[in-house]
């Protein structure tokens, strides 16, 4: 099952926003406990923080692995390693939601359910609760034909300040996987029970302020990809 790692996997947002347009930097960190996995552990510890940018309708996703770039008014998703100084562009398609395709959700199972309110970092969010099972394809090599059970708690916050509603829309879908449409918000918080421990996934920083545009641009001096997107992603080639 692909996790809503967006946050690694970037990312992100929703609703009716009442604040005035402005940028918003949110800082993510990642930790899993109780795993006996250390390929696992140590993946998670490389990928520990993360951060996401907005500005108007970009988005940028910066992790220690690769960062994307959503362009929502230029309809395109930008992927780029800086260790290996290559980039990938894809087009988004029409009425672009985010989220995992019809193919990836084959055999996914899935309850939202929502139970309560709170908030994050003193942002107001509501509550809720995913119970999911997805049996597991022939790519998963010995594992297939398996069940996974995966519960997940979110706290998703409706609004942010100075996120416009079309950013919010689709950063939410992404940030979500699988069920972020369901969501209808950002999530701030996630805590995910799987076989391999517990993940937490949560912001640690908002703050706005200005963003340049040269964030939402490909630096000077990166080459386009041959294999495209998934070409840079499987082998994680670059760490920083």
């Amino acid at each position: 099952m692909k996790l809503p790692l967006s946050f690694l996997v970037t990312s992100i947002l929703l609703a009716t926003c009442e604040h005035a347009a402005a940028d918003l930097t949110i800082q993510i960190h990642a930790s899993l406990a109780g795993s006996s996995n250390k390929s696992a552990q140590q993946m998670m510890d490389r990928m520990a923080k993360s951060t996401v940018y907005i500005k108007g309708n970009k988005m940028r996703l910066e992790t220690s692995m690769f960062d994307m770039i959503v362009d929502l008014d230029g309809k395109k998703m930008t992927m780029f390693q800086p260790g290996q100084k290559e980039y990938s562009v894809t087009p988004l398609p029409a009425g672009f939601t985010g989220g995992l395709s019809a193919a990836q959700l084959k055999g996914l199972h899935q309850k939202v359910t929502k139970v309560g309110a709170g908030s994050v970092l003193g942002v107001p969010c509501e509550e809720y609760t995913v119970s999911s099972s997805m049996t597991l394809p022939q790519q998963a090599g010995a594992s297939a034909g398996k069940t996974m059970n995966v519960g997940t708690t979110v706290w998703v916050a409706k609004s942010l300040p100075g996120v416009n509603p079309k950013a919010m829309k689709a950063l939410s879908a992404l940030a979500g996987g699988a069920y972020g449409a369901q969501l209808g918000g950002y999530p701030l918080k996630y805590t995910i029970a799987t076989g391999n421990g517990t993940m937490v996934i949560a912001a640690t920083a908002i703050k706005p302020g200005s963003i340049s545009d040269s964030e939402f641009r490909v630096p000077s001096g990166y080459k386009l990809a041959s294999g495209g997107a998934q070409s840079m992603l499987p082998g994680m080639k670059s760490m920083r």
